[in-house]
């Protein structure tokens, strides 16, 4: 009996869900959950899950917060207690009562933020769940983050005629009603400082602008709205200055060590897929092989006991690194680093005169390995289709997701197939004259 097709049951943005052929009862909840937990919206939910449960902490770690200050103020009276002294509130105007006015910048960049990366700037639902995975995961860190620092210290309000927000007394569902409304910026709590939660807003989109949009002038104007975003924090005193400045460190610093451990993960696993592609054999033993690998890597980096290496692997799985990098991946890159071995033994032994495979790897990596110094020896026209060809690829690089991929795709095949009909017929004018190894040397040292 020939092998059967799986069964189809699930297709969507996110995947699909496929039972083999031996299933022939009816899936259970194991099976399902097993399937699910692999994929692209597990994570989502999960991540989602860790921003609600750190924001309702820091929600009633703020109330808490409140009441030490009551309790601890001079005869129980917060208006007895003054506001700590900050050097910028004495050269920054005050703008009394015009809170409102951070809500609107910080929710109104939220909103616009959000809709921008859903519809506008990520190619793919798949593409948009990592984004916003990513924003739950380190967003609800630096929630959880935020509610240690609450509960540990306890700063006064930075104006005295603040109302603070007392839950004690109240039941689960008033008090989670409370929390609520703090996140949504219904009820303003007094000794909510230590760091900014609208700074911490403001610079997160900031950040998602920054890395994932391509068009230079939006992500400038978002930089001017946070900019007087966070001037209004300030000069509405909604947050002591240092609180601002806190915040926008630690949320840069949060961004900064989440894609640094990514790219560490990233460059293991390339490293690895390196090392097998040199290494493999049928009669190798796969743990002795390890020890050879991490050997070198460790020869390579020297950091014998890795700092924080489990944070390195807990972040690659919440950011669905596993998802996204298989054994298909690596063998592809060890496939596409033989090719470009071969295509410099060959084009240093002899002129290529074939028509070479015009895609975008080929063109990226004749770029990156095209040297400065051999330019001087290349002719006029040939100068110009170069910086053309570098310019083109690099435009490229910036708009082929969001523009036609076939056009771009084609555009470059048209630009590479140019450049090498040059060359050759180069070389073929070079051979008339006789000098054949002086233009050997001129595509060595371009493809070098």
């Amino acid at each position: 009996m020939g092998n059967r097709q799986g069964k189809l049951i699930y297709q969507g943005a996110f995947g699909s869900l496929t039972l083999p052929h031996y299933y022939v009862r009816r899936p259970t909840k194991e099976d399902i959950w097993r399937v699910i937990r692999s994929r692209e919206l597990f994570r989502l939910i999960l991540s989602a899950i860790w921003l609600i449960i750190a924001g309702l902490l820091c929600s009633w770690t703020q109330s808490k917060s409140d009441e030490r200050w009551v309790l601890h103020a001079p005869n129980q009276d917060p208006r007895a207690s003054p506001p700590l002294y900050d050097s910028l509130w004495d050269v920054s105007p005050y703008l009394e009562n015009k809170l409102y006015l951070t809500d609107v910048f910080v929710m109104g960049l939220l909103g616009v933020t959000v809709v921008c990366m859903l519809f506008f700037v990520a190619p793919s639902w798949v593409k948009r769940a990592i984004i916003f995975r990513r924003i739950f995961w380190i967003m609800g860190s630096l929630y959880w983050y935020r509610a240690l620092t609450l509960t540990v210290t306890t700063l006064p309000a930075t104006h005295n005629d603040c109302a603070p927000v007392i839950t004690q007394g109240f039941s689960f569902g008033e008090a989670l009603k409370a929390s609520i409304d703090m996140i949504f910026g219904g009820v303003k709590a007094c000794t909510d400082n230590i760091f900014s939660g609208h700074t911490m807003f403001l610079m997160t989109c900031v950040f998602q602008w920054r890395m994932y949009c391509r068009f230079r002038p939006f992500a400038w104007i978002v930089y001017a709205v946070a900019l007087v975003g966070i001037l209004l924090i300030d000069f509405t005193r909604l947050h002591y200055t240092v609180d601002i400045v806190l915040a926008m460190f630690i949320t840069w610093g949060a961004y900064t060590i989440y894609f640094a451990c990514l790219n560490i993960a990233v460059q293991r696993l390339q490293f690895d897929g390196h090392l097998r592609g040199h290494y493999d054999s049928p009669m190798g033993h796969p743990e002795a092989r390890w020890d050879k690998y991490n050997a070198e890597f460790q020869d390579i980096i020297y950091i014998p006991r890795m700092l924080n290496s489990g944070l390195v692997a807990s972040i690659a799985y919440l950011d669905g690194l596993d998802l996204r990098w298989n054994e298909e991946t690596a063998q592809a890159l060890r496939q596409d680093h033989q090719d470009l071995q071969k295509q410099r033994d060959r084009s240093e032994s002899q002129i290529p005169l074939h028509q070479p495979s015009a895609d975008m790897s080929g063109v990226s990596s004749m770029l990156i390995m095209f040297q400065l110094r051999g330019i001087q020896s290349l002719g006029k026209h040939e100068r110009i289709l170069l910086y053309g060809t570098v310019i083109w690829t690099i435009y490229i690089a910036h708009t082929r997701l969001i523009f036609a991929p076939d056009l771009t795709s084609n555009m470059i095949k048209m630009w590479h197939s140019l450049l090498h009909r040059v060359l050759v017929a180069k070389a073929r004018t070079a051979r008339t004259r006789g000098s054949e190894p002086e233009f050997r040397s001129r595509w060595t040292r371009l493809i070098q």
